[in-house]
């Protein structure tokens, strides 16, 4: 145990894209897991043996899992807090909302409160024939589910998607955030991401993640405000945030990588804030980084985007 290091973070995903995201996050470690493939009770607690810091922050990121974090808990040798996330988005927007300066009962709050309020949908598939609120569903048809309960089906994919989204997407949205899976074409989730972008807001940025998670062809994540991060220069160090920008807050926002970073760099800053135009972070091969759309930390707000109308797919 490192006794400079006061946090760690252990994730649990699936999917390379998804795995980067956490990393990019300042996850310590990502356990592979999820849907169908939940991870062992040992596999998570030699996960969190791993972490040098003196207390270690465990996001499940799914409800089948939280059993097994909470057992390997009270194994641990080291603080360790659970944070009982029950989807991918609702990980990411914990570690983006932790704070270095407050103790670890006010950031699991915290951290909590703000995952809550993220609405999380995904795009599935039935395997087997079965029955949901007097509705038949046939083996092998497209679910779609917001927060946990089914609202349609369909024999298309892009067209569940985008449906799904859209009606997800309101009025006072801020982000739209598509994540694909391991199933899904690059070429048909800019599709998706474009078909989403022309419908809803001009306020509310639409991005696109690779996330190359199997089981749900698409995770959607939409939230209602710019998540944001405030930190001092003295805390500048830690694990979460790499640098804190000169008036001491820092933003959080959906936008394209900056050509600021070559291909296989890391991803993009202004080139005046900090050096040659990267951040200071891990590096990643080119492989693992998301072609276009991705998560990133950035100094404030990206500019809304007056987008073209398109015609609604569900029209035809």
């Amino acid at each position: 145990m490192d006794p400079s290091r006061d946090y760690g973070f252990v994730a649990v995903a699936a999917g390379e894209g998804l795995k980067s995201v956490f990393t990019d996050l300042a996850a310590d470690a990502v356990v592979s897991g999820g849907q169908t493939m939940n991870p062992s009770t040992e596999d998570i607690l030699a996960a969190m043996q791993s972490v040098p810091a003196k207390t270690v922050f465990v996001l499940p990121n799914n409800k089948n899992i939280i059993m097994a974090a909470e057992q390997a808990e009270k194994l641990a040798d080291r603080q360790v807090v659970v944070l009982p996330t029950r989807t991918i988005p609702q990980g990411i927007t914990a570690m983006l909302n932790f704070d270095p300066s407050v103790n670890a009962e006010t950031n699991t709050i915290n951290m909590m409160a703000a995952a809550d309020k993220v609405s999380t949908g995904l795009i599935t598939y039935a395997a087997r024939d079965s029955e949901y609120d007097g509705k038949r569903i046939k083996k092998g048809e497209i679910m779609a589910l917001e927060n946990g309960k089914i609202v349609s089906t369909s024999t298309d994919i892009t067209k569940a998607t985008y449906r799904l989204a859209r009606g997800m997407c309101k009025k006072d949205s801020s982000f739209v955030t598509i994540i694909s899976g391991c199933d899904v074409s690059d070429e048909d989730a800019e599709k998706v991401t474009e078909m989403v972008k022309a419908k809803c807001p001009n306020h509310v940025e639409v991005s696109h993640i690779r996330g190359g998670q199997p089981v749900y062809y698409y995770m959607i994540s939409v939230g209602k405000q710019f998540l944001r991060l405030t930190c001092s220069l003295k805390n500048s160090n830690s694990p979460a945030v790499s640098k804190c920008p000169p008036q001491g807050e820092f933003f959080v926002v959906f936008r394209r990588s900056s050509p600021g970073c070559s291909p296989a760099g890391r991803p993009g800053r202004p080139p005046d804030a900090d050096g040659p135009g990267c951040p200071d972070r891990r590096r990643r091969p080119a492989a693992a980084l998301p072609p276009r759309g991705t998560l990133r930390r950035g100094w404030s707000p990206a500019p809304a985007r007056r987008q073209q109308h398109r015609p609604d797919p569900s029209e035809n």
